[in-house]
């Protein structure tokens, strides 16, 4: 798996891929291609496509998470960040017990703080619990600083002005209406995390976007199709398959600081 990684990792070095979010531009978080998850709203094609199981038995989550668990997820990001940015080495001794030992979804962003402005630095997860928790969370906090949306990885210089940010995922669950047309009406912006998926192609937001975006709920829909590279009125079609999700985001204050539960405004 992590071989599988690391070889599309060095692949995707030699790709033209759009430019990276400049000053003044507000970027939502995450981004899905296929199973491989990306932040750059801007994005009209599949970026990677890696083969991640989603056949796996689904577990039984427990939500919400604790503050103190929250805590832990983000410490832990922040410290699998560090070691692999200055040491190239995934950081050891993880605790393995409570939350962090459950199979969960999970995103990590890696935003810039610059002035008291955010700006993206990488953001990859995770949509489906196929791995513990605690593994995971280095899995995509690895894949992030190397977000190939953007020049270069994360240089150790960069680390003390990074801030971590770790949403942690329910199951996607489908979402049915009486006619397509209605679909939207089951939407909760600011609640509801978004998956348009066909057999071929996946977009992916998370529930932040759409308020940060100040997208309507249709609007939503159509950015998520568009997302995965499908026409935006593709929500329409029976074969388009169209999920939802929550997440518990914790998230630092500032570098290396104090953490934060991070509550989305509800529209």
């Amino acid at each position: 798996m992590l071989s599988l990684w690391g070889r599309a990792a060095r692949n995707r070095a030699s790709r033209n891929i759009r430019r990276c979010p400049t000053i003044g531009e507000t970027p939502p978080p995450a981004f899905l291609s296929v199973q491989i998850v990306r932040a750059d709203l801007l994005a009209r094609e599949p970026l990677e496509e890696i083969n991640v199981t989603r056949k796996a038995a689904r577990p039984e989550i427990r939500m919400p998470l604790s503050l103190d668990e929250g805590r832990a997820a983000v410490k832990l990001a922040r410290e699998t960040l560090e070691s692999h940015v200055r040491r190239g080495s995934r950081e050891r001794g993880v605790r393995r017990s409570g939350a962090l030992a459950e199979k969960r979804g999970v995103f990590v962003t890696l935003n810039t703080l610059e002035g008291g402005t955010k700006q993206l630095r990488g953001c990859i997860g995770y949509p489906e619990p196929i791995k513990p928790l605690w593994e995971a969370l280095q899995d995509v906090t690895i894949y992030a600083s190397e977000d190939p949306r953007f020049p270069f990885p994360v240089r150790g210089e960069e680390l003390d002005s990074i801030v971590v940010e770790v949403s942690v995922l329910t199951l996607p669950q489908e979402v049915h209406a009486s006619r397509r047309q209605e679909l939207p009406s089951k939407i909760r912006l600011g609640v509801d995390g978004l998956i348009i998926s066909t057999s071929f192609t996946s977009g992916l937001f998370l529930p932040q976007v759409a308020t940060e975006q100040g997208w309507d709920q249709e609007t939503f829909m159509s950015e998520a199709c568009g997302k995965a590279g499908l026409p935006f009125d593709s929500w329409l079609r029976d074969d388009t398959k169209v999920q939802t999700f929550q997440a518990e985001v914790f998230a630092e204050v500032s570098p290396r600081g104090d953490v934060v539960r991070v509550e989305t405004p509800v529209v």
